[in-house]
């Protein structure tokens, strides 16, 4: 099989054919598909008494990353289906009757490409012809497990801001999105002729064929950071209006899961090692203790374990409607097309892991984007803690495939 280029295949098989546990892997801006490289070797860890592909996109970089989501979302979906083309799938199909299930890990912008990628290769009477091959030879052999969302900007990167530092910050953020050309402007909700017609929009309106793809997927988790991303807010990469959680002090380099929503109990016990910070691991620690929302949001958040009917919470148990919409609640200060992106987004039911990464000085959150998929090439020396709490964090991600799988 010859690999697609600037992208990368890995393949564990016992037998002939397409593996029955496939992760796509799309990276953000400026990545390449080596920033996966610690997720695809945990995966592999996980996975190896079981047949699996792991397809990691091309290069989101140079003049690639200029060219919009849009266009980022066509070159992967051709990739996938590139590569499906590799196997037969029919035949194996045949033999076993066994559908393969597909997971898809979109790491920043990646996880915005992989939902328009999702949204074309499901769209019917399609001008594209790999599209029509997909769904002519491939669709009915698929099955779409897990959409795994890693501090993703789904609601963009376009902010209200108070204050001079935040707005000097917003200022170099804008600066730096316009390097990224057509895929910058898209981010910053600055498509279209209104609101109504921006990219990220169009991709969350209910009933299109992206949201109806984005659907199908049993499982859709999102993994957001809850301070110190100076990439991306909490709010944008959770689809919520505002953030509950308290912003931790600076302190060695260290992870933790801080809240948790929507998940079945069979997921709890793999949680519960994560939910106190390593130099916590010796101490016993309540929920009411890891987290207070009682002054953010007036006594209406719980502060508790809730298990609803086999599905558990910690610390946050709401999916987000209620409260994203209370007048009461202190929220971001959106403007209309992200408050319009995030309600469209609440219409499915998403599961969220709420993370918290303790660094010891300012300069360091420049490097917490990358911490969630352990991608540490721009680390310096001195910059341990951070590693392990990457691969923490990875674990967490991983473990989660493997019960979705």
């Amino acid at each position: 099989m010859s690999l697609i280029e600037s992208a990368e295949v890995l393949e564990h098989t016992t037998t002939p054919g397409l593996p029955y546990n496939i992760f796509l892997c799309c990276v953000g801006l400026g990545a390449g598909p080596h920033d996966f490289d610690k997720v695809s070797s945990v995966i592999e860890e996980r996975f190896c008494d079981q047949n699996y592909l792991i397809l990691k996109s091309k290069n989101h970089k140079h003049g690639k990353a200029h060219s919009g989501i849009d266009q980022l979302g066509i070159w992967f979906a051709e990739q996938v289906v590139s590569c499906l083309r590799c196997y037969d799938m029919q035949i194996r199909h045949v033999n076993n009757g066994q559908k393969h299930k597909v997971s898809i890990l979109g790491h920043s912008i990646g996880g915005l490409v992989a939902r328009y990628s999702l949204g074309l290769l499901f769209e019917e009477n399609s001008t594209h012809e790999f599209v029509n091959v997909f769904n002519e030879r491939y669709k009915q052999f698929i099955e779409l497990r897990s959409f795994f969302s890693i501090v993703c900007p789904h609601l963009g990167t376009r902010r209200n801001v108070d204050g001079l530092f935040k707005f000097w910050w917003a200022a170099g953020s804008y600066v730096y999105l316009g390097a990224f050309g057509h895929t910058g402007t898209q981010l910053r909700l600055g498509d279209g002729r209104d609101h109504e017609s921006n990219l990220l929009r169009i991709i969350s309106e209910p009933g299109s064929c992206f949201m109806n793809a984005l659907g199908q997927f049993k499982y859709r988790t999102l993994l957001a950071i809850t301070h110190f991303d100076t990439n991306l807010s909490y709010v944008s990469g959770s689809i919520r209006a505002f953030n509950p959680y308290p912003e931790p002090k600076f302190g060695h380099p260290d992870f933790k899961l801080v809240g948790y929503s929507n998940f079945h109990t069979c997921y709890e016990k793999s949680f519960e090692r994560h939910l106190r910070y390593e130099s916590e691991q010796d101490v016993k620690v309540s929920v009411g203790e890891i987290i207070d929302y009682n002054n953010i949001l007036q006594n209406k958040l719980t502060n508790r374990l809730v298990n609803d009917g086999g599905v558990i919470s910690y610390g946050d148990d709401l999916q987000g409607t209620e409260f994203d919409l209370n007048p009461n609640v202190k929220k971001e200060p959106f403007m209309d097309s992200e408050l319009q992106i995030m309600k469209d987004l609440q219409t499915l039911s998403w599961r969220r892991l709420d993370v918290q990464f303790i660094v010891n000085v300012g300069f360091q959150h420049s490097f917490i984007h990358l911490l969630p998929i352990g991608c540490t090439k721009n680390f310096k020396l001195g910059l341990k803690g951070l590693i392990r709490s990457g691969s923490r964090c990875v674990d967490l991600v991983v473990t989660t495939l493997q019960y979705d799988h």
